[in-house]
C-alpha cells in the first residue's frame, strides 16, 4: 500500500511516517517508481509507536523499543538496555497512578454536579 493509504488507516500523518523512515523505525520497499510501499507489518510497527509515543515514551526511546517489539522469541539485550526499558516502565506506572488519581477527582466532582441552565 500507498503512504496515503497507510496514513488514511493508522491516523498518521505522512510527515510523521517518513519521519519514523528516516529514524530506522519502518523501513518500505520502493517499488519500480521507486514510491515507497507499505505492509500490514508496516502498519503494525506504526501502531506500535503511536502507542508509545501516546504513553509519553520519547522517540529517541522508541527507536531502542520498536526493533525488540519484532522478536518473537527472545530479545537480545545489554545492560543499559534492560535499565533504560525499567525505566519507562516506572515512567508510564507513574503515570498510570497520576491519571486514576486525576479520573478519581473528576468522578468526585461530576458526583457533586448541579446542572444550571
Amino acid at each position: 500500500m500507498k503512504i496515503h493509504e497507510v496514513v488514511k488507516m493508522t491516523n498518521v500523518s505522512a510527515r510523521s511516517i517518513r519521519y519514523y523512515e528516516k529514524m530506522g523505525l519502518i523501513r518500505p520497499i520502493r517499488n519500480t517508481s521507486n514510491y515507497r510501499t507499505y505492509s500490514k507489518e508496516h502498519l503494525k510497527i506504526i501502531e506500535r509507536i503511536q502507542l508509545f509515543i501516546s504513553a509519553g515514551v520519547p522517540l529517541s526511546k522508541i527507536k531502542y523499543i520498536v526493533p525488540c517489539t519484532l522478536h518473537t522469541d527472545r530479545v537480545p539485550m545489554c545492560r543499559e538496555l534492560e535499565a533504560m526499558f525499567f525505566d519507562e516502565v516506572e515512567k508510564i506506572d507513574k503515570r498510570i497512578k497520576d491519571l486514576k488519581k486525576s479520573k478519581k477527582i473528576l468522578l468526585e466532582i461530576i458526583e457533586k454536579r448541579e446542572i444550571v441552565e
